[in-house]
């Protein structure tokens, strides 16, 4: 062990507390040896923590230490831009935004009051009264959360109106549930683990049916939704906005439990209250409301 005051090299550091970090700083060619031995010189002088002291120094950026520590603890996080993938899913590229916070306290919410209390199954439906109050955004993003917490997730695109969620993804659509539930296609063929995410599972809208509300009022989607809680943790759910149909009560009664979601100045008071009276009458239990701004 290095005497009190004795200045510590890099190859030292290399063996504490901070090691990883500097070794994929270094293999990504984002600092060389020299460059560690500054590192090692500012942490000595400032006490700062290797990523830190790297910043301080203007040898990388806060978001490529940023990347860093998300590789260093197994948490997948992109640079805008870095794949197909779309940017409206801040929980990827941008994980540290206000925004992103706010759908981590959500997950957080699920996780204590609602999936915490000695549930075995945890499926959610998220459905809201009229369009573009967030239901995509929203469920596609919880998906990531919990994925990244090692939970292995299933997102499912029951919106077989206006499917969206294989455009946030980059998926092919050819095949999804509603060739699932007309029995046209394997469970195999509609769905798509995200390579970027290996913790989370497509299964996309699919070609869109003549006959939506009569797909999903057949028991193969509670059949289907049964099957797959056996290789989930949990099961997340987009729906059709319930103003064109009732299609959207009949996904939450599958699932069994329902997140209702509105958009501030936009949602109004009476197809809310609307929305919520016919899940009740459908017996499905409400885990809360989320306003959107």
């Amino acid at each position: 062990m290095a005497e009190t005051g004795q200045r510590l090299g890099a190859r030292e550091i290399a063996n504490g507390s901070e090691p990883r970090l500097g070794e994929l700083l270094q293999a990504e060619g984002l600092l060389g040896p020299g460059e560690l031995e500054q590192v090692a010189d500012e942490q000595a002088r400032s006490g700062a923590r290797f990523g830190e002291a790297a910043v301080s120094l203007g040898l990388i950026s806060q978001d490529e230490l940023m990347r860093a520590l998300s590789r260093r603890y197994d948490y997948a996080y992109l640079p805008a831009g870095h794949s197909k993938l779309h940017p409206s899913l801040l929980a990827l590229f941008d994980p540290f935004a206000t925004g992103c916070e706010a759908l981590r306290s959500l997950r957080s919410q699920l996780l204590i009051d609602v999936f915490g209390q000695g549930r075995t199954t945890r499926s959610l439906a998220l459905v809201s009264p009229g369009h573009g109050e967030g239901r995509s955004y929203v469920a596609a993003n919880l998906a990531v959360l919990f994925s990244q917490m090692g939970e292995r997730t299933l997102l499912i695109d029951a919106d077989l109106r206006k499917p969206a969620l294989h455009q946030l993804f980059s998926l092919d659509n050819r095949y999804g549930l509603s060739n699932l539930l007309a029995g046209h296609c394997a469970l195999n063929d509609a769905i798509d683990v995200i390579p970027e995410l290996p913790n989370l599972t497509v299964l996309k809208g699919g070609a869109v049916p003549p006959n939506p509300l009569e797909l999903l009022s057949r028991g193969r989607l509670r059949e289907l939704i049964e099957l797959v809680r056996k290789h989930f943790d949990v099961i997340l759910i987009d729906t059709t906005a319930a103003g064109e149909g009732s299609d959207a009560i009949r996904v939450a009664h599958a699932a069994g439990l329902a997140v209702v979601l509105a958009r501030a100045g936009q949602t109004g008071a009476r197809p809310l209250a609307s929305l919520v009276s016919q899940l009740r009458q459908a017996r499905v239990e409400l885990a809360g409301c989320v306003m959107n701004r």
